[in-house]
């Protein structure tokens, strides 16, 4: 066991864990530890189950606190995917507003050109009408 070969360590998971709190926990309680201001000494069974009890509740601990975190990350992935899909529904819609509105601006532009284009046709009309002699 990892503990045997360095007892200045707990083991080679709690090195990895993120909170550094939990690492000096396990350190602190490890069976070799307990009782000693340098950290070595005999331990009886009692005290060495007693040490490996408040080690698993610690380890407990920390997995519960976690899962927690990663459980709350979860939930803000799954709220930011919902965000992401309501906003590519709302921009959707939007492109789709633009182009039927785009669609309309062309008709009416178009609608306007004929409507000058007859004016100007009327207007020729009522000139020659009034003033026969002009051309």
């Amino acid at each position: 066991m990892i503990d045997d070969c360095y007892p200045r360590l707990v083991g080679f998971q709690a090195n990895v864990l993120p909170s550094r709190q939990f690492f000096v926990a396990l350190w602190l309680t490890h069976p070799v530890r307990i009782g000693s201001p340098w950290g070595y000494q005999a331990m009886s069974d009692t005290s060495a189950i007693e040490a490996a009890t408040r080690r698993l509740a610690l380890a407990l601990d920390a997995l519960e606190g976690a899962a927690e975190q990663r459980h709350e990350v979860d939930l803000g992935e799954d709220n930011l995917m919902a965000q992401v899909h309501a906003l590519d529904d709302d921009r959707s819609r939007l492109a789709s507003d633009l182009d039927a509105a785009m669609a309309r601006a062309r008709a009416l532009e178009r609608t306007n050109r004929e409507i000058a284009r007859r004016l100007d046709t009327a207007i020729g009309t009522i000139r020659t009408v009034l003033n026969p002699h002009e051309r």
